[in-house]
């Protein structure tokens, strides 16, 4: 049987209006992410939540509410960026509607006024530091000695392209972990730059020329001295992956001194 194409016209008309009119899905169930961690002093740490209807399919695109139920220690902006004010618990809250979760973390950080001062094979220099908490730097030989700072209670707070972290330990935890023949050099710092700079040693693969000062200063590093096949030179962290790249280049590696591990110079 063949319609009208009139009535044809009509029927898609109807149809697409009974769509248009449906009632969308009503959220059933709203998600804080992520759940976990902590939250640096100072630092900032963005938030997540997901709306999602009865079958667990996701809502996008609703505007929820962010609250700080704990407002001496954190602020939270509308769009759930969180800043750490003070030590101590947080709490941050997601709302939309009736629904509503909490998600629970510390804010943590060095304590007491901060002094720069290295500990160097087994005491503090110039001076020992006071805070309960620090904020430290720490070098090691490797990434394989990161796992030994975090079995003692330290927290990392950034890492590096180089085998270097930054984390924050107690006062007591630090003292317990040093020791006159520890390999680490460590530093208490704080600021916390978002491209710290590195004077570090290159190994090259063959011998050395002026032209290597030349490619290493186009490069964005300032040289510091040639040797016959390696070069010091000071560069930000993240120029540490591309030079390593060179052909030419056999390592690249800080250029502190360990009370302990060789040099490979």
């Amino acid at each position: 049987m063949r319609f009208p194409r009139t009535l044809l016209i009509w029927i898609g008309i109807v149809l697409a209006c009974s769509d248009s009119t449906r009632e969308p899905p009503a959220p059933a169930s709203l998600t804080v992410a992520p759940d976990t961690g902590w939250l640096l002093l100072g630092g900032q740490r963005q938030l997540s939540a997901q709306l999602a209807d009865s079958a667990g399919d996701p809502l996008p695109d609703r505007p929820l509410e962010w609250r700080a139920l704990t407002p001496a220690s954190i602020a939270i902006s509308g769009g759930g960026l969180v800043t750490g004010q003070a030590l101590g618990p947080a709490q941050v809250e997601a709302r939309f509607g009736t629904l509503a979760d909490t998600i629970e973390f510390p804010v943590d950080g060095p304590t007491g006024p901060m002094t720069v001062t290295e500990f160097r094979c087994g005491g503090w220099s110039p001076v020992e530091p006071t805070p309960d908490r620090l904020w430290l730097e720490v070098l090691t030989p490797d990434s394989t000695f990161v796992p030994a700072l975090t079995s003692r209670g330290g927290r990392i707070t950034r890492s590096f392209n180089l085998p270097f972290v930054q984390v924050l330990f107690d006062r007591d935890s630090v003292a317990g972990l040093l020791s006159a023949t520890s390999p680490f050099l460590w530093l208490v710092t704080v600021t916390d730059t978002m491209d710290t700079r590195f004077i570090v040693v290159i190994g090259f693969t063959r011998s050395t020329s002026p032209a290597d000062t030349a490619a290493l200063r186009a490069f964005g590093a300032e040289p510091r001295f040639l040797g016959t096949d390696w070069a010091s030179a000071e560069l930000p962290d993240s120029l540490v992956p591309a030079l390593r790249a060179w052909p030419a280049v056999e390592y690249v590696e800080p250029n502190f001194p360990f009370c302990t591990a060789p040099s490979r110079r």
